[in-house]
């Protein structure tokens, strides 16, 4: 049975939609976490160096260098989870999900997407909130807001949830295969 000429449409139509969708967020929003992600934690790398050169060699601890660490690293956290939302790699158990046949193991995909987007959405809600709230306490040695140390979590989660939000959509979409990763 042929499928008719709207059907053929829905799906051109649905698969183009998600190559401009994987153009997008694969190659250029991709290339920006990325390069964001190593840049901070070249940062960090740098300043742990300097500050282990200067209390080893010189027996002077820099207080400014651990703070910053700590920002960098929580920074470098959130980002680092976005670049491995993108790639599929965070923790996950899929021994359960293998041994079902392909159209459970689609809308299981759907549900697990689902929830982590939901998820997400409350780590941005939340996240901006407790953001906000920290905008008026400062970090002892650096004297700048921790508001800037909690936005990490918000924009972890914002950087996260278009991928998301992608999976969910191929997974209802008509195209066959996996996650791209």
């Amino acid at each position: 049975m042929k499928p008719n000429k709207f059907k053929r449409r829905k799906i051109l139509k649905i698969s183009h939609s998600m190559e401009i969708i994987d153009k997008v967020l694969y190659r250029y929003f991709a290339r920006v976490v990325d390069i964001f992600a190593i840049y901070l934690l070249s940062i960090l790398v740098i300043v742990v160096f300097v500050n282990v050169c200067s209390r080893y060699a010189l027996n002077l601890s820099l207080a400014w260098s651990e703070e910053l660490a700590k920002i960098l690293l929580v920074w470098v956290t959130f980002i680092g989870a976005a670049a491995a939302s993108r790639r599929g790699r965070h923790l996950k158990i899929e021994d359960v999900i293998k041994r079902m046949d392909e159209q459970r193991q689609r809308k299981m995909y759907i549900y697990i997407n689902v929830i982590v987007s939901l998820f997400l959405v409350f780590m941005i809600w939340k996240g901006f909130s407790f953001s906000i709230a920290m905008k008026d306490t400062v970090t002892d040695a650096l004297r700048i807001s921790n508001m800037i140390l909690y936005a990490a979590l918000p924009v972890g989660a914002i950087l996260m949830l278009p991928y998301s939000i992608r999976n969910i959509i191929y997974y209802c979409s008509d195209n066959k295969g996996r996650q791209k990763k």
